[in-house]
């Protein structure tokens, strides 16, 4: 199939922001250097409890990382949102921006 005008591939090409969730493992990291590679704006969602913080250092200027637990639903749908480039305001203690 032929990829046309106003498909996936075309709106992928301006730039786009992309939420990452497990942005500090090894795939998420990896994933979110390949699309600022790409020109993307990238939301790096981890909770560092397997991922490692050194794997954002980097490209840590270029990303916006999040510390939060995905489980949170409030936290996610803030970092998801068009305006959690400032801290959200949670009920929880577990979410920061680092």
């Amino acid at each position: 199939m032929a990829v046309g005008a106003g498909s996936a591939a075309d709106s992928l090409s301006q730039m786009s922001t992309f939420v990452v969730t497990g942005g500090a493992g090894f795939i998420g990291s990896n994933l979110g250097e390949k699309l600022l590679t790409q020109g993307h704006w990238v939301r790096a969602i981890d909770n560092f409890s397997a991922g490692r913080r050194e794997s954002l250092a980097p490209f840590l200027k270029d990303i916006e990382p999040i510390e939060c637990d995905i489980r949170l639903l409030d936290t996610l749908r803030s970092a998801m949102s068009s305006s959690a480039s400032a801290p959200a305001s949670t009920s929880s203690s577990t979410s920061t921006y680092v």
